[in-house]
């Protein structure tokens, strides 16, 4: 019975053994496939974080020399890529920052993982970014900072930051009707906030500096040794 028993027991065994070695090999492949996938949603992420800025500026610039040059302008031809649903509209630059953004058209979550952008349906011109990229440095912005909007056919315009206010996401309250020409950034807070979402927002209200305030300062600085 015994030796009836071993031969009988044997094949079962390889059999097993065989399915398990199958087994971990199917796991070690499905390990390795989600692997190689991350790392390439990884890539394409990275790509597209490193690819998006340049595409961004090209079309900026485009549609710049377009403007200046009176050659006019055709509707979607300065999108960033051929598929996108929105463009560069403008350029902010934060001088004591030393830093600028182009801002997106179409102020959705899509269009903010690429750039700030800005709101047409705003009572002002609104700009919307993330607390976390490109307008982590409103963290450090103060009342009297200068805030520049440079428009596609080369204007530029200075504002001054007035002040900033924390405030809820669906009690943003900003003053309009007065005939000052303002422009209110926006992003969410608190900035070191570990989840993304929440209901506060932090609100940056600047107005224009007069052009003859402006140009005596610019003077200034040029004469400046």
């Amino acid at each position: 019975m015994s030796s009836l028993t071993y031969e009988e027991a044997g094949p079962k065994t390889r059999i097993g053994r065989l399915s398990r070695r199958r087994a971990v090999v199917f796991a070690s492949g499905m390990l390795a496939a989600v692997g190689l996938w991350q790392i390439g949603e990884t890539g394409m992420i990275l790509g597209k974080a490193w690819l998006a800025p340049i595409l961004i500026e090209d079309a900026w610039t485009a549609r710049r020399e377009a403007a200046i040059s009176a050659d006019g302008e055709v509707a979607g031809a300065y999108k960033p890529w051929p598929w996108a649903d929105t463009e560069p509209v403008a350029r902010l630059v934060f001088p004591r920052q030393g830093v600028s953004r182009i801002a997106l058209s179409g102020a959705t979550g899509r269009n903010m993982a690429f750039g700030p952008t800005l709101s047409e349906n705003a009572p002002l011109p609104a700009f919307f970014g993330h607390r976390d990229t490109h307008f982590a440095l409103l963290a450090g912005i103060a009342a009297g900072d200068p805030i520049l909007w440079e428009h596609p056919d080369g204007t530029v315009r200075e504002y001054r930051v007035s002040e900033t206010a924390v405030m809820r996401k669906d009690r943003i309250q900003v003053p309009v009707g007065d005939q000052t020409d303002r422009i209110v950034l926006v992003t969410c807070y608190p900035f070191d906030a570990l989840t993304a979402g929440g209901d506060d927002r932090f609100v940056v209200l600047a107005e224009a500096v007069p052009p003859e305030i402006a140009m005596a300062g610019q003077e200034t600085k040029s004469s400046e040794p």
